[in-house]
């Protein structure tokens, strides 16, 4: 995962490059959402942050699935969010699910940020839960697919929070079984249909 280097660097130039008006309308709406709620872009917190969840062997899809690291990843995610002031709900089933919202916010067509903290099974051994830095890219298990990008949803998130009322109407969920494919009882239909 190559590390974020400033606000710059997240320019809607490379939306506008598809072909259908869909990507336009999207860069044109995100562009919105920006001046309104301006993000901060703090890659020591997010790079600290996914390093935390790199650290944690959350695997899952396979004989030996580590249900306690998963469990312990959803609650590095729950406490982050709920420190921060967000309204959360853990899901503590066999695969935990987290789900996230700001404050006074409707549960009416809201935006839904979506992602997973578990990982596949490492290859050759444990070393891949051992983070490390490289010039401009982070490595570890999970690094790219998708600790990092949940870690910068939730340190956005916070950031929002700090910022103040008016949110926007944005939420998050996060689950722990996303590499089983997510159809079994925990996964992203059974969380949608809990809320």
């Amino acid at each position: 995962m190559m590390l974020p280097r400033s606000p710059n660097s997240c320019s809607g130039d490379v939306t506008l490059r598809g072909r259908s008006k869909m990507r336009q309308y999207n860069s044109v709406h995100a562009r919105r959402l920006w001046l309104k709620y301006p993000i901060l872009i703090r890659p020591a917190e997010i790079l600290d942050l996914a390093q935390q969840l790199i650290r944690i062997p959350s695997v899952t899809a396979c004989p030996d699935e580590r249900y306690d690291e998963v469990h312990r990843a959803g609650s590095l995610i729950d406490d982050y969010l709920r420190n921060a002031g967000l309204e959360v709900k853990y899901f503590d089933g066999k695969y935990p699910a987290v789900y996230a919202t700001f404050p006074g916010t409707t549960k009416d067509n809201p935006i839904l940020l979506t992602g997973h903290f578990d990982v596949v099974e490492p290859e050759p051994d444990d070393s891949q839960f051992i983070p490390r830095i490289e010039g401009d890219y982070l490595h570890g298990r999970g690094a790219a697919d998708m600790k990092t990008v949940v870690a910068t949803y939730m340190v956005w998130m916070k950031d929002i929070m700090k910022a103040g009322a008016p949110y926007p109407n944005i939420s998050l969920m996060l689950i722990g079984n996303e590499e089983n494919g997510e159809a079994e009882a925990w996964g992203t239909p059974f969380v949608l249909k809990q809320l």
